[in-house]
């Protein structure tokens, strides 16, 4: 039985990627920073699921999770690194610590899975596929979120590098950029991540994100299809 690895999934896109996961059979390991959701998220999936508690932006916390897949499966088919956090405010407005959390989360993040599972992948010698989470915000940037649209750009770029580089040392090794337009998550939801004179933005986005966006199993399904035919971009 095949097994994915999903960050950032007790809600939102991880979480539907997790269920699209066990629903094609798969085990599936949920991994998040936010416990008490997590649990339950992974329970509700039944014996194919294991909730892992990790904090991305702390290597030690990745490399628990990883050292816990291997043990408990021996195997990683899936490397989804979805975890990922947004601010809304203007670039000199948005306070110094939320964008070193972007930064933390959305970037360093990923580079904290890729040293954690990476060389795991390649010493396995077998195929498997690694899934970057950007945004299109990382093609099209949006005031009012620059941070999120930065890191997402750097998401963007790693991934390209990752693809030459991967061709080359380890063919075997696969990967995918998924890029999310709008889908219906709770991510506008924090009012912690909106700072002072853009509540009124932020509720705009999430009512716009309500009425248009792709509902989050749909999108899981779309982007499970293309994972699994061996798209490189998952728009």
């Amino acid at each position: 039985m095949q097994v994915a690895v999903i960050t950032g999934s007790a809600s939102g896109i991880g979480a539907a990627l997790a269920q699209e996961a066990v629903h094609r059979g798969m085990h599936v390991v949920l991994a998040d920073r936010d416990a008490q959701r997590l649990q339950p998220t992974a329970d509700a999936l039944g014996p194919q699921a294991l909730a892992v508690a990790c904090d991305v932006t702390d290597f030690a916390s990745v490399q628990a999770l990883a050292a816990q897949v291997y043990t408990t499966h021996g195997q990683v088919d899936f490397l989804f690194n979805n975890a990922g956090v947004m601010h809304t405010g203007t670039s000199w407005e948005l306070p110094l610590q939320q964008w070193q959390q972007a930064w933390q989360v959305n970037v360093q993040g990923i580079v904290h899975c890729l040293h954690a599972f990476v060389p795991r992948l390649i010493a396995a010698q077998r195929s498997a596929r690694i899934v970057n989470t950007a945004s299109m915000g990382g093609f099209v940037p949006s005031a009012m979120m620059p941070a999120y649209s930065a890191t997402k750009a750097a998401v963007v770029a790693m991934t390209e590098a990752l693809l030459g580089e991967l061709a080359q040392a380890a063919p075997l090794l696969k990967v995918s950029l998924m890029a999310p337009g709008s889908v219906q998550t709770s991510l506008f939801d924090d009012s912690t991540s909106a700072t002072t004179g853009t509540a009124e933005f932020q509720n705009w986005m999430r009512n716009n994100t309500a009425k248009r966006g792709m509902p989050a199993d749909e999108m899981a399904r779309l982007t499970w299809d293309s994972v699994l035919r061996g798209d490189y971009w998952v728009l």
